[in-house]
């Protein structure tokens, strides 16, 4: 019997360590100064780097489509530390400038919680 509990626990841990970084029906794209992505379903993070020179703007133009859950984009520094960051439980368009303070290499953060619909985020960068 305590063959059975330790296989079923061993299973259920199994599911969820795949279940926190899934997609399904999922289309994904990157490109330079680019992400997209497309799915029913999503729960996990994409991460992309930018590097930066003191003073150089971060141009950033996004629009995302949620039917359900939710969506969350970041701008982190070099230390790790958010400069920007916001959350969608609908959809939504806009715009954030960046003015970088220090060199490095920042990163823009997309994180989906069990949600489902689609996002397109661009970015320049700007002297």
């Amino acid at each position: 019997m305590n063959l059975r509990k330790a296989c079923i626990m061993l299973l259920l841990t199994l599911a969820m360590s795949l279940l926190s970084g899934c997609s399904i029906a999922s289309v994904f794209s990157n490109t330079p100064g680019a992400m997209s992505g497309r799915y029913f379903y999503y729960n996990g993070s994409r991460i992309r780097p930018v590097d930066l020179d003191p003073g150089q703007s971060l141009d950033l133009t996004y629009s995302v489509g949620v039917s359900k859950g939710n969506l969350a984009l970041a701008v982190l520094d070099p230390s790790g530390n958010a400069v920007w960051e916001e959350e969608f439980k609908a959809d939504s368009e806009g715009k954030f400038t960046y003015q970088a303070t220090e060199a490095g290499v920042y990163k823009l953060v997309l994180t989906g919680s069990w949600t489902g619909g689609s996002y397109q985020v661009d970015w320049d960068k700007t002297k």
